[in-house]
């Protein structure tokens, strides 16, 4: 996948949900009952999602997910050590490591 394709797509998702969640603020600000309202955002993600499992397949997309939406440090260490696998810091590094497959032998 062209690293344009990869950012674009986890740059959409990511203006989506801060538009879930700028719209959730105004519900729970009018206190209403129920204040998550979805949007289109589980459609585009799945649609995403499809193409990301197409690209790298599903531990790939785990992967991708694990980067996009937990907020911990990027980094992969070996199970049984400190030793650093990877370096996820910044998204193109993501998509370096997701491109060289390095994922799929093993050591995620």
């Amino acid at each position: 996948m062209k690293y344009e394709t990869f950012t674009a797509i986890l740059e959409a998702l990511e203006k989506q949900h801060q538009i879930d969640r700028d719209i959730n603020k105004v519900l729970q600000l009018a206190q209403s009952d129920t204040y998550f309202m979805g949007t289109t955002i589980d459609e585009i993600g799945q649609a995403f999602n499809a193409v990301f499992k197409d690209a790298y397949g599903e531990i790939g997309l785990d992967l991708i997910e694990w980067w996009a939406y937990e907020d911990i440090d990027k980094i992969i260490t070996a199970p049984d050590s400190d030793e650093v696998l990877a370096d996820l810091t910044e998204m193109e590094d993501l998509w370096n490591y997701l491109e060289a497959g390095s994922w799929n032998d093993g050591n995620v």
